[in-house]
């Protein structure tokens, strides 16, 4: 990954031997900046090695920062960066509070409790996400 991951999710499942994220699977910084915000997993993981429920692996340089993963759905305990959420904590928060406090509520719609935050930056069809 390079560059800065801000606004981003990640539903389908993920499959590897190593090296495996729900959201990224490897984040780390060379010349330029690395990290993930405002920004969630909740497809399934599989891997051995190195695999994590947003992020499989991060360097000591590379932040993440309010982002999540679900750890009912994806499976998994562990992340190399995020916070690990139930799927009722992510889906719980309808607007612009609590876990989402600090998302641009004009890049995001929040749903109802019984669904995740899609994207609805620059026009992008929210029905559609949710389908």
């Amino acid at each position: 990954m390079a560059g800065f991951n801000s606004g981003s999710y990640a539903t389908g499942s993920v499959t590897g031997s190593s090296v495996v994220g729900g959201l990224v699977g490897r984040s780390h910084t060379s010349r330029s900046l690395t990290g993930v915000t405002a920004s969630y997993a909740s497809g399934s993981i599989t891997g051995s090695d190195s695999a994590g429920g947003l992020v499989g692996w991060a360097s000591y340089s590379s932040t993440v920062t309010t982002s999540y993963w679900d750890t009912q759905t994806t499976g998994r305990s562990d992340s190399a960066g995020g916070t690990g959420k139930t799927t009722r904590e992510l889906q719980s928060p309808t607007g612009h509070t609590g876990i989402y406090a600090e998302w641009n509520a004009e890049w995001w719609d929040f749903g109802t409790s019984r669904q995740y935050p899609v994207l609805k930056y620059q026009g992008m069809d929210v029905a559609a996400q949710r389908r």
